[in-house]
């Protein structure tokens, strides 16, 4: 199954290996990777979709909420 994510991106349900939230992520100096790859985004992003392709985990970042996306994965 595929869930899109906003952005005009779709992600199989099974590569996504996390769903954070972005005012969550700020609120830890353990996250700075992550909180300096936003900066660099827009500032609309409300979630970050962390996703495995191959062996590698790359993170997608989206202008939906996380109980959006969380939710469009329970539909299926």
């Amino acid at each position: 199954m595929y869930v899109h994510i906003g952005n005009d991106e779709l992600l199989k349900s099974e590569d996504i290996i996390a769903i954070l939230d972005v005012e969550t992520l700020r609120q830890s100096r353990n996250n700075l990777r992550i909180i300096n790859l936003l900066k660099d985004q827009n500032s609309d992003v409300k979630s970050v979709v962390l996703i495995k392709k191959g062996e590698k985990i790359e993170e997608r970042f989206s202008i939906i909420s996380t109980t959006t996306i969380k939710s469009r994965i329970e539909q299926f």
